[in-house]
């Protein structure tokens, strides 16, 4: 394996940063993992690398060990990234090449340990896991998988770092891996625990380790038999000695299940400027208590953060303190990604209802109103639709002069050229105008069979409407986003314009029944008072109606167990929409509806009434225009009469 280099003064100077990315093991334990595998340095398994300033050269002009101690000078310079950008380089450079095996480990050893000194401990444990899969010595393959585990347990996914120790006991043979190993046990839920392989039966002490730590959350979920059964296996084997007693004080019955409540944690304004929207928020999170259909008890504590995003971050910290299973909120984009940035243990689940605009959000960490995805989803789909169930060939847009339209037109595009319509014209328009004549009119000279029209919000929507006829846009099926299906603006268009006009939304508010419905019966029973389309009680509600779901059915709610979980949710109907648990995206994300308005009301949209709509409205537009004609006409002989009998 790699050799160390230096005395101990100078292995443990570089490794302060380390340190500090591991909050949850321990400056200790981090000192010791690191420094046995070598992380302050390494060289070939036959050469000492010796140290080596300035700025690193091109990978081919030096012998491989005058590249790797460039690399390890930038490393201990601190320039983390650029170390592990010329490690890259130097491993697929050599990985292939014979005799050149232990240089290529050597650059990903050092590209991993880069990576997580970066800040950046997901890619540094993939790189290990790549280490693994290559042959290594057997001295340095056990280093690899201590430090793999504890990347592991630092990015919440303890179970994947229990399954490692477990299929390499031999690498568990210090105390600092020894603390690895019971801190992730002690992160897994019941079902985590019991898929883990010999935990069932342990043999040796790592397997032990589980399995005491299973016998005592089995006795928590208030399963005796089966936990004194695991617990009696326990005794039995070499087990270390903490483990030994908890597996004892299973039998004594010391263990039982927890007469607590599961305590869900919520971040809301309760009082100052935004008072209104936590008292909504907090409305819709307690119907959803009420209509909870697990057997377990839960609370919900609520945190005001006084409308102040200052207290965000303390308050965080208070209810993780607390041990809360997860949190819902902040409510705002800003707030919610300092809650995220705050948190000291990144497997706690974060879910914010209301927050906007993330571009970057991180993991276990959720948003169900992201803007940006609400207006490209329903885009995407409009298109799609248009295309492959009314069969239109030529379509247009009108979009928002904004990051969002783009989005929007992009994603409208997509959708429909993907199903083989073509996008023949666009504009975009100032949501601040009063007038529109000159994008409408761009639009129409393309005479497109049916356009897309995005909107801010419902006001812009009603603003826009009624000149998208007066200004050009006729004999065409006109296609608005969610801002067009709310019932404000549905009742207010004129319907000799909006009937048979589409429209693309995440929930029906004018349906007679589904979730939607049975949401707001159930609020304004509750609260008597009218829902109307108010949608923040409903977000509050999805919100925490999905931990619920996240949360076990027995045991310990422990908040890795319930991220990780909550990202397995998949769709469920809830009363915003058709909701879907989308982790790599941090979201949840709505199925989109095509609505169709008749009436001052949505129906199921039907592609050949549409058709006879549009047949209709150009009926009535001719008419229209022959009318104008006649009237023109009948003017211009009244004038040349008038004209004459002076």
């Amino acid at each position: 394996m790699p050799e160390l280099r230096g005395g101990p003064a100078e292995r443990v100077g570089p490794l302060f940063d380390v340190t500090r990315r591991f909050p949850r093991l321990g400056k200790a334990v981090v000192l010791s993992l690191v420094a046995a595998a070598g992380l302050t340095g390494c060289a070939t398994s036959a050469e000492t690398v010796g140290d080596s300033g300035g700025a690193l050269t091109p990978v081919r002009t030096d012998p491989p060990p005058d590249l790797l101690a460039r690399v390890r000078s930038a490393h201990d310079g601190g320039d983390y990234l650029n170390a592990a950008r010329e490690a890259d380089s130097l491993y697929f450079l050599w990985r292939d090449e014979r005799g050149r095996s232990a240089y290529a480990d050597s650059a990903l050893w050092l590209e991993a340990r880069s990576l997580a000194d970066a800040g950046l401990p997901g890619p540094a444990a993939e790189r290990l896991a790549e280490m693994l899969a290559r042959e290594l010595d057997g001295g340095m393959h056990a280093d690899v998988i201590r430090f793999r585990a504890a990347l592991l347990v630092d990015l919440a996914r303890e179970p994947e770092a229990v399954r490692l120790l477990v299929a390499n006991p031999d690498a568990v043979e210090r105390e600092a891996t020894w603390a690895v190993l019971r801190l992730a046990t002690a992160g897994m839920s019941l079902d985590e625990l019991a898929a883990v392989p010999g935990v069932a039966d342990p043999r040796n002490p790592v397997e032990a380790r589980v399995a005491a730590e299973y016998a005592g959350v089995l006795a928590a979920a208030g399963l005796p038999d089966e936990a004194r059964r695991v617990a009696r296996a326990v005794t039995v084997t070499d087990a270390e000695t903490l483990d030994r007693d908890r597996a004892e004080a299973v039998l004594a019955g010391s263990i039982g299940p927890d007469p607590e409540p599961i305590r869900v944690g919520a971040v809301l304004p309760l009082t100052g400027r935004f008072a209104a929207v936590g008292r909504f928020l907090s409305n819709g999170m307690r119907i959803a208590l009420e209509r909870a259909t697990t057997a377990r008890d839960i609370e919900l504590v609520i945190r005001d953060d006084e409308s102040d995003p200052d207290r965000t971050v303390e308050l965080i910290l208070e209810l993780e303190a607390e041990g809360v299973a997860a949190i819902l909120g902040p409510i705002r984009s800003q707030t919610f990604a300092a809650a995220i940035d705050a948190r000291i243990y990144p497997g706690l689940l974060l879910v914010s209802p209301t927050a906007t605009e993330m571009t970057s959000i991180g993991p276990n960490a959720y948003t169900l109103w992201d803007r940006a995805r609400r207006t490209a989803d329903v885009a995407f789909e409009v298109g799609r639709w248009l295309a492959t169930e009314l069969r239109v060939d030529y379509l247009g847009a009108l979009v928002t002069d904004s990051p969002t339209g783009r989005d929007a037109l992009l994603a409208f595009r997509a959708g429909a050229t993907r199903e083989g319509a073509v996008l023949s014209g666009y504009a975009p328009y100032s949501p601040d105008s009063t007038t529109f004549a000159e994008p409408v009119g761009i639009v129409a000279s393309y005479a497109p069979e049916a356009v897309f029209i995005s909107t801010r919000d419902a006001s812009a929507a009603l603003q826009l409407g009624p000149q998208l006829s007066f200004y050009g846009l006729r004999r065409v099926v006109l296609v608005g986003g969610p801002s067009w299906a709310e019932p404000a603006v549905v009742r207010r268009l004129d319907p000799s314009f909006a009937n048979y006009s589409l429209v693309g939304t995440f929930v029906d508010q004018f349906a007679t029944d589904g979730a939607w419905t049975e949401f707001k019966r159930a609020y304004e029973i509750r609260h008597r008072a009218s829902l109307r389309d108010n949608m923040l009680p409903a977000l509050g509600h999805d919100a925490m109606m999905l931990v619920i779901e996240a949360l076990p059915e027995r045991g310990p709610a422990r908040p890795g167990a319930v991220a990780r979980a909550f990202a397995q949710l998949g769709s469920r109907q809830g009363a915003s929409g058709e909701l879907t648990v989308e982790p790599a995206a941090s979201m949840v994300s709505r199925a989109t509806l095509i609505r169709m308005i008749l009436d001052r009301t949505l129906v199921d949209p039907d592609p050949v009434a549409v058709r006879t709509g549009l047949a209709e409205s150009e009926a009535i537009e001719s008419a229209r225009a022959r009318r104008r004609q006649t009237d023109a006409a009948d003017a211009v002989s009244r004038a040349g009469r008038r004209s004459n009998g002076r």
